[in-house]
């Protein structure tokens, strides 16, 4: 079973950089929610593997 909470204060702890760095590539507001939207929906679904990662954000 994956983790929510522990997700959870991933997500509120690298959301901004995730966010500056992604527009930083796409440079567009809406493609870059998209972009984000999309790491964070998949590093959900393989949270076990990110998790365990010694460097989950990158």
């Amino acid at each position: 079973m994956r983790n929510a909470e522990s997700f959870d204060d991933f997500y509120r702890q690298t959301l901004t950089r995730v966010l500056r760095y992604a527009y930083a590539l796409v440079g567009d507001p809406g493609d870059t929610q998209d972009v984000v939207q999309e790491a964070y929906a998949r590093a959900w679904r393989h949270w076990r593997t990110v998790a365990a990662h010694p460097a989950p954000e990158a």
